[in-house]
């Protein structure tokens, strides 16, 4: 409560001969003041309707969802329906004490269901009950109900040709018990992401561990893979890092893993799900170097770091999206050097779509990518005809040369492949290549980025800055309404997400969207100091 009655307004003070009177603007650490006699009166209204949830339990953690699940088929009845005195005298301690969890476990549901606010809480408090084998109807029945009471104050949540609105959880509501747990988990979790296109506590708690990621690459000198997810970056680590590999039918397999360093963390996969997250790094010592065959002099007594990035364009969502532009970039700024090696896969396709997707996500890392195209070398993997490369690539760049100015990153990389690959073609052959030929080209001829800090800066994908202006629009909505319902912690979480997302990603919607929120509660405020004025 603290953080909503803190300096609701400023009050300048009064000016002397020597000192001008500066107006303070309002913003999020100084919205409103536990001095305020207002305090009191908004107290005293929203007496009730507000819990005690902050921002770390907007939504059930792990280990919340692992307490309240439900109590083993049978135990409970088992211990208590034996109506004969002397078999509840005996009844073991044992399955009292499991009994007692399990009705303290039904309290903490039943509880953390009354504090299901905004239909947002409300949607994932009922995608958790279909995670269970036995989801309380009744409670989701309630749930529901609340939802579209929520949504007929609005004419519609969402705005476009795929409404969500009251009539659309009528209708589930009326059949939801003849469909299986799967079933109306899926049609959950598809409103939830029409009603929250970003899990913001999600997004946080991705650039926090992404951020914790990329610790290890400061002050280190650092080859990036770039490429797209299954475009064979890990496979492409453990290969030069002196891994064995070997086919199973069409399958290839780590036969026995680089004896030189530490690769554990590095997790290949065959199907079309990316198997990195986060960035992962691969340290890479000048003894290790030493034994795989790499020309000495080509990399100092710290040896290297190959950095395993997420792949460009992966299906995890926009929050994993968001937090990997921010922190492949942040972590790029603090190294000592860095190379990048672009990995490129048959996946290319013929138009190049997603690969020219990857270029120029690439080139939105970069203030300024011309005077750094000498850091970038290429190899190919996954190609079953390698004689197709070179003209693939030459014809994917002249569509780019005929729509593209020579300034933008996606023609200036482009065209730096074609001629990179004009003498010779690097290909990956984990089970027969020759790992020492690719590091050797890579510490050897391709220049180094040394001012890093004034090279990198952060970028977020078109798609997902889309997404993340339409949550911030949503605040604006959700403000509002939750000053309307007296939903004090309700906004107190919406603006203390609002305030930490701007400040690990700005934007100028994001900013926008805090001072019109802070107008909305001073507004607010305004009408309760009146009202308190008149009593």
């Amino acid at each position: 409560m603290n953080w909503l009655f803190k300096n609701k307004k400023s009050t300048p003070t009064k000016a002397t001969d020597s000192s001008p009177v500066t107006p303070i603007a309002p913003n999020i650490s100084d919205v409103v003041s536990s001095e305020l006699k207002i305090e009191d009166i908004a107290c005293t209204i929203i007496k009730g309707n507000s819990g005690e949830s902050n921002l770390k339990n907007e939504s059930m953690s792990v280990e919340e969802e692992k307490e309240l699940q439900p109590s083993p088929s049978g135990l409970l009845e088992e211990s208590f329906t034996k109506s004969d005195n002397t078999d509840i005298l005996n009844t073991t301690i044992d399955s009292v004490d499991l009994a007692s969890t399990s009705i303290d476990q039904e309290k903490g549901k039943l509880e953390h269901a009354q504090r299901c606010t905004t239909i947002e809480e409300k949607l994932e408090w009922i995608e958790a009950q279909f995670k269970q084998s036995s989801p309380n109807i009744d409670e989701v029945t309630n749930m529901l109900h609340g939802i579209i009471n929520r949504l007929e104050e609005q004419e519609s949540y969402l705005d476009g040709g795929d409404k969500f609105n009251s009539k659309v959880v009528n209708d589930f509501l009326s059949t939801f018990s003849t469909l299986s747990n799967g079933k109306c988990r899926s049609t959950i979790i598809q409103w939830l992401r029409k009603v929250r296109p970003i899990n913001i506590a999600q997004l946080l708690q991705f650039i926090n561990e992404t951020e914790t990621a990329a610790k290890v690459l400061e002050d280190q000198d650092v080859v990036m893979f770039l490429g797209t997810s299954q475009s064979g970056k890990s496979t492409t680590i453990h290969f030069l890092t002196g891994s064995k590999f070997s086919f199973s039918g069409n399958a290839l397999h780590i036969m026995e893993s680089s004896k030189y360093v530490d690769v554990e963390n590095v997790k290949t996969g065959f199907n079309m799900k990316s198997t990195t997250r986060f960035i992962n790094p691969v340290k890479i010592t000048a003894e290790a170097l030493n034994n795989l065959g790499v020309v000495p002099g080509s990399y100092s007594s710290n040896g290297i770091i190959l950095c395993d990035a997420p792949g460009f364009g992966d299906t995890q969502g926009a929050e994993m999206d968001i937090s990997n532009g921010i922190g492949i970039t942040r972590a790029l700024q603090k190294c000592h050097s860095v190379k990048f090696m672009f990995v490129c896969s048959d996946q290319v396709g013929d138009t190049g779509n997603v690969f020219k997707g990857i270029i120029q996500t690439v080139g939105s890392m970069f203030y300024s990518i011309d005077d750094h195209l000498g850091a970038f070398s290429y190899i190919f993997t996954k190609w079953n005809d390698s004689s197709l490369i070179y003209d693939k690539l030459a014809a994917i760049r002249d569509t780019v040369i005929e729509k593209e100015p020579p300034e933008s990153p996606l023609y200036m990389i482009s065209e730096h492949m074609v001629q990179s690959i004009e003498d010779k073609i690097y290909l990956v052959k984990p089970c027969d290549g020759d790992p020492a030929e690719i590091l050797n080209m890579v510490l050897s001829k391709t220049a180094r980025i040394e001012n890093t800090l004034a090279t990198f800066k952060d970028f977020v994908s078109t798609e997902s800055l889309l997404k993340l202006t339409e949550y911030c629009h949503m605040v604006e909505k959700a403000i509002p309404m939750a000053l309307a319902h007296r939903e004090v912690n309700v906004m107190r979480i919406k603006m203390e997400q609002l305030c930490e997302i701007n400040t690990k990603v700005k934007t100028d919607k994001g900013v926008q969207a805090q001072q019109q929120c802070i107008e909305a509660i001073c507004g607010h405020l305004d009408m309760l100091q009146s009202c308190f004025d008149e009593i």
